[in-house]
């Protein structure tokens, strides 16, 4: 097996909000519908999103 010398290893840190609303764009799904189908309040998804809170396990699956 051939080792891989190149490994990606960024200096930084995206916060979760961020890639959640570029996956949210991306996909053509509101703050709203993300809430209705995670069984979670709109509220929460948008401090999510704002990075007010964080992400419980339960919201992450």
């Amino acid at each position: 097996m051939a080792k891989t010398s190149n490994q990606y290893q960024p200096d930084y840190a995206v916060p979760t909000g961020w890639v959640t609303e570029e996956r949210l764009a991306a996909v053509g799904l509101s703050h709203a519908e993300l809430a209705r189908r995670c069984g979670r309040l709109p509220k929460l998804i948008s401090e999510i999103i704002a990075g007010k809170s964080p992400v419980e396990p339960k919201t992450a699956l």
